[in-house]
C-alpha cells in the first residue's frame, strides 16, 4: 500500500524522498523508483502522529530541508544526516506539533501554520521568509499547509 504524494517529496537534487512504516510500505519505494525512473530513498516513520512523510520532512530550496527527527527511525536520522549534513534544520517539538514541516516551499518563501521565533531566526539566516498562514480547523483533521495542495 502506498498513500500517495504525502509520502513522496522531490528534493532540489530531484531526488525522491519516500516514507512508510505508518500508511505506506516500505516495498512501495522499489515500485515508485520504477515508474518514475528516478533515485528514490526510503525514510521510516515510527510515530503516528506523523503518519505520512510531509507532516516531518519538507525538502526547501539550495539542498535544504526542515525534519522533525524523533518522527523517524535512527537509520532514517542518520540517512537525512548523510544526504543533507549541515542543510537539515530540525525543528523542536513545539515546531512539529504546529506542523512546521508540513510546509510549502515557493522559491525562498517558507509558508507554513506557525513557527516559533527560533525556527523564523534559523530560517531567516538561510536566506528565506517564512510566511504563516492559519490552518487551525486543517489542522484539526491531521494536516497543515501542504496537505492543501497537489502537485501534478
Amino acid at each position: 500500500m502506498f498513500e500517495g504524494a504525502g509520502d513522496a517529496l522531490f528534493d532540489s537534487q530531484g531526488r525522491l524522498w519516500v516514507g512508510s512504516g505508518i500508511r505506506s510500505e516500505p516495498r512501495a519505494l522499489d515500485r515508485i523508483a520504477e515508474i518514475f525512473d528516478v533515485e528514490a530513498r526510503g525514510l521510516e516513520l515510527i510515530d503516528p502522529h506523523w503518519y505520512h512523510l510531509d507532516t516531518a520532512f519538507c525538502p526547501l530550496p539550495e539542498g535544504q530541508i526542515i525534519a522533525y527527527e524523533k518522527a523517524f527511525a535512527r537509520k532514517s536520522v542518520e540517512a537525512i544526516r548523510s544526504a543533507f549534513g549541515e542543510n537539515v534544520i530540525w525543528v523542536s517539538e513545539q515546531d512539529a506539533r504546529n506542523f512546521a514541516c508540513n510546509a510549502i516551499s515557493i522559491n525562498q518563501s517558507v509558508i507554513m501554520h506557525r513557527a516559533s521565533a527560533e525556527l523564523k531566526f534559523v530560517l531567516k539566516q538561510r536566506g528565506f521568509e517564512v510566511i504563516e498562514a492559519n490552518v487551525s480547523e486543517f489542522i484539526k483533521a491531521g494536516g497543515a499547509c501542504k496537505c492543501l495542495t497537489l502537485e501534478i
